[in-house]
Order: C-alpha cells, then sequence, then structure tokens
C-alpha cells in the first residue's frame, strides 16, 4: 500500500523533486567565507580579503567552473583565488565554494603554486582539470616554462591532487589554432560598448579585427619561451568614425611592441612595452558565434 501511495503522489500534477541546489555565481562568491587558505577563516568583502600590509586573498574572476563536484545532486562551484603575502610572490589556490544558508562557503582549498600561470579549467566529473605553465627545475621563480596537466578530486570535504602530467615546454606555436577577444587593457577604458577587437593564432601568424579594420601579422619567437614580437603588421584600409580609428591605433602601436605573451587565470596576456612603459592587454577565449560578422556582439 505504501509503495502504491508513493507512486501516486509521483505523478500527482504540482508533485516534482526537491530543486537541484544551484552553485554560487560569482557575484555570490565575492562575499564568500573561506577557510583553508590562511590560518585563519577568512571573509570577502566585494571578492577581496586584506590583512596586515601587503596580505591579501582576492577571487580571480577569470575561472569558473559549476557541477556536483560531491555526487549528491547539488551543485558546486571551482574558483580561483590569489594570495599576496607583500613579498614578490602570488599563491594561486584552487577552492570549491557552495551555497550555505544566506551565504557562501569555502568547501575546500588547495595550494597550485607561487607564480603559476592556468591556461586552462574543465571539470571531468568529481575531478577538476588545470593546464599550468609552471616552474621546471632549472626555471626561476618568475619565469615558468613547463606545460603540466595537474588535477584535483573533491571527496566532499578537501581537494586531492593527484599525479601531475609533465607536457614540455611552452612555445608561442601552442597558441596556434586558439582565438580571443579583448576584455581588458591598461591603456582603455569602456571597451563592452565598441566592437569587439579580436586575435587569432596560426601557426608563424596572428590574424584579427582591431576595432575598424581587419589586420594579421607574422610572429617572431623570442628567446625564452612565451617571447616574442610581431612584424610586420598588415591592415585593411576601411575608414570608421574617429573615436575608432584612434583606438585602433593605439591598438595596433601596441601590438607592435608585443615582448610577451602569458596566462592569467585561462585568460592570455599581451604585454607590450613601449620605452620601458609596460601596457597590459588581457583576452578572454572568443566564444562560437560571439560575433555576427561586423564586430558587434549578438
Amino acid at each position: 500500500m505504501r509503495r502504491t501511495l508513493l507512486i501516486m503522489l509521483a505523478i500527482l500534477p504540482g508533485c516534482r523533486a526537491p530543486a537541484q541546489r544551484q552553485a554560487p555565481t560569482i557575484e555570490e562568491i565575492r562575499g564568500a567565507t573561506c577557510a583553508g587558505i590562511l590560518d585563519q577563516p577568512i571573509q570577502f568583502a566585494d571578492g577581496r580579503w586584506e590583512g596586515e600590509p601587503g596580505m591579501m586573498v582576492a577571487l580571480e574572476e577569470g575561472l569558473y567552473l559549476a557541477g556536483d563536484l560531491r555526487g549528491d545532486g547539488g551543485r558546486q562551484a571551482a574558483v580561483l583565488l590569489h594570495e599576496t603575502t607583500g613579498g614578490s610572490g602570488g599563491f594561486e589556490h584552487l577552492a570549491v565554494m557552495e551555497i550555505a544558508g544566506k551565504g557562501v562557503l569555502c568547501l575546500a582549498a588547495a595550494r597550485i603554486g607561487d607564480r603559476i600561470q592556468i591556461r586552462s579549467a574543465a571539470l571531468d566529473g568529481k575531478r577538476i582539470r588545470l593546464g599550468v605553465i609552471q616552474q621546471g627545475p632549472d626555471d626561476p621563480m618568475c619565469c615558468p616554462t613547463r606545460k603540466v596537466s595537474r588535477s584535483w578530486i573533491f571527496t566532499g570535504a578537501e581537494l586531492t591532487e593527484e599525479p601531475a602530467v609533465d607536457e614540455g615546454t611552452f612555445s608561442i606555436d601552442d597558441l596556434a589554432g586558439t582565438a580571443w577577444v579583448l576584455r581588458s587593457w591598461d591603456s582603455a577604458g569602456g571597451l563592452e560598448s565598441l566592437p569587439e577587437i579580436t586575435l587569432s593564432f596560426e601557426k608563424g601568424r596572428v590574424a584579427g579585427r582591431s576595432s575598424c579594420n581587419q589586420y594579421a601579422a607574422s610572429i617572431i619567437p623570442g628567446p625564452a619561451p612565451g617571447e616574442l614580437s610581431l612584424d610586420p603588421i598588415t591592415t585593411t584600409r576601411k575608414g570608421c568614425e574617429d573615436p575608432l580609428m584612434r583606438l585602433e591605433q593605439s591598438y595596433l602601436t601596441a601590438l607592435e611592441h608585443v615582448t610577451h605573451a602569458g596566462f592569467e587565470a585561462t585568460r592570455l596576456t599581451l604585454i607590450s612595452d613601449q620605452e620601458n612603459v609596460i601596457d597590459t592587454m588581457i583576452f578572454e577565449p572568443r566564444q562560437p558565434g560571439s560575433d555576427n560578422g561586423n564586430g558587434k556582439r549578438p
């Protein structure tokens, strides 16, 4: 009788299984409480915690993965946290976040390393996979060169790292086949309201849209992994309004002075050095269908 009643309840209108618990959003995580990074729990305010002078932990918004990491039907988020201690180091931490009551708690955290670059991130069931560039045995801390595949399993209480796989030395050729959109730039603001500036890599060449025109350039690899220059840069000759033309010229000038490519929380960074003035451009991976052919977002 009890089984029959349960079946009848299940098929009655309005009787549904409990809603799946959702993963916290980036905005919600900006106010999370987190243990496991420092000796004491920390409370984020607008994605940051600040302690003694030079000490800070901040949410890096370029990496966000959501899924059932615990395996119980709920959903958690995996994010990246950056720790500075006042010295030259910068420590990356992988953290698992979950909604708890009216707030967000950090369920577990694992230190990835000092000045390590995160190239890629993906979920595989309860496993979090990261492609990183980290220091090899002979690398100085400032300048990692080794491509390494690393992964962690979330046990419900902690993140347990699995054996890492070294995939060789990073080179500019590893960027071939990737496409990017400029999202942040030291020398410009308000990019969201403008036509997209894009950058695509093929072996030995780059191409894209520089706000108004199309451009292309040859890649000249530098002596160290990640070092490069672009020359010559050629463009189409379409005319646009003055604001776009000024933005385009600034961008092309920055490309002419690019010296280094790296990664920051899965985002591509290009460093431009113009007479010892350092300019940083940050690109996000370009999603298929993100451009409708005229540079405008759909």
